[in-house]
């Protein structure tokens, strides 16, 4: 895992972007104290998983919280409150919605919720299931929860560029997002991490 990598950038988006106006939610750049392998087994032991490898060794090797995309990173506990009472545990398995024209609440099967990006907007990981391992971004629309990836292609199979900013337009983008092809795509944590620590670090340039 890039975990000295990950540092550096850390280090550089404090020191360059911390009091910038790319600093919009007004966050430290300070990652939590990390979890001890002991504490991080006591949590998954009381919601029947384990959670992905790299998510694990991120709160181990990183910390545990802190500094990262919207209101920072939850610590792993506060985002186990975020969801909040559900007759859903983590240990359920998450199943991806098939279009746009489905609804899923925030407290879904399978996701544990990372950060809360304001106005009711939340980033997840799903812990359980066959999409465990990838990042999902909730937002108050169908479908609810959309997977998160950089670049992701349309019903065509050419790239998808969004043509207006209007709601049908965002639909779209979403059923995009959903389709089988785009399966592969879908970011891991580590990988939407540094992936936000880059655009931080490119806005600031």
């Amino acid at each position: 895992m890039p975990w000295a990598r990950i540092r550096q950038k850390m280090l550089d988006a404090k020191r360059r972007a911390e009091k910038s106006p790319a600093n919009w939610s007004n966050i430290a750049y300070d990652p939590n104290p990390p979890l001890l392998e002991d504490e991080l087994s006591a949590i998954e032991a009381e919601v029947g998983v384990r959670f992905p490898d790299d998510y694990r060794r991120f709160v181990m090797n990183i910390g545990d919280g802190g500094v990262g995309p919207g209101y920072g990173l939850l610590p792993l506990r506060t985002g186990l409150q975020e969801r909040g009472w559900s007759v859903y545990g983590l240990d359920d398995p998450f199943e991806a919605p098939r279009s746009s024209r489905e609804c899923q609440s925030l407290c879904v099967p399978g996701m544990h919720l990372v950060t809360y990006d304001g106005c009711a907007y939340y980033s997840g990981l799903v812990v359980s299931g066959p999409a465990a391992g990838t990042m999902w971004s909730y937002v108050e629309v169908a479908p609810g929860w959309i997977p998160m990836m950089v670049d992701f292609v349309g019903p065509d199979g050419e790239p998808f560029q969004m043509k207006s900013g209007e709601f049908s337009a965002y639909q779209a983008m979403y059923d995009a997002r959903l389709l089988p092809d785009n399966d592969a795509r879908r970011m891991s944590f580590v990988q939407w991490y540094e992936d936000w620590l880059d655009s931080i670090l490119a806005s600031v340039d």
